[in-house]
């Protein structure tokens, strides 16, 4: 527990920026992810929590209390937050990240795979126009001596 405690000491030493101001949050957050894999979902997110409704003030409040409830106790999984989400779902965080992790490499994998297989089409039917282009070529080369 102490180790946990002290790897998120290290963490939050490393933010240098005014965690109240929401504009410079969002900066920071925004920033963090340009030009990566993390850019999309972020996105994704943010336009989810615009949808949330917004006819009563007391009912958004709580739809977003729910949200950062659920965020913290993942990105907080296991390391003081009482019940962690673990706990709660009764799976572990770092299991659903790497089930990401291994659907990535599987899409990739597949993608691999049907460029592969349109290059071997490819080349075999390129092999097979030129053994009938050198069949013809070496016919004709051959036939007046017949």
């Amino acid at each position: 527990m102490n180790d946990d405690y002290e790897d998120l000491l290290e963490n939050l030493d490393t933010i240098r920026y005014e965690m109240t101001d929401p504009a410079q949050v969002s900066s920071v957050l925004i920033e963090s992810v340009e030009n990566t894999s993390a850019a999309a979902p972020l996105l994704s997110l943010l336009q989810h929590l615009v949808l949330i409704r917004k006819t009563d003030p007391v009912i958004t409040g709580k739809y977003l209390q729910l949200i950062d409830n659920v965020v913290a106790q993942i990105v907080l999984d296991g390391k003081g937050l009482d019940p962690a989400f673990g706990d709660i779902y009764n799976v572990k965080v770092e299991k659903i990240i790497q089930d990401f992790v291994d659907q990535d490499t599987l899409r990739q994998a597949i993608t691999d795979s049907k460029e592969a297989k349109v290059k071997v089409e490819f080349a075999n039917s390129e092999k097979e126009r030129l053994v009938t282009e050198w069949a013809e070529n070496f016919c004709e080369s051959f036939l007046p001596l017949w």
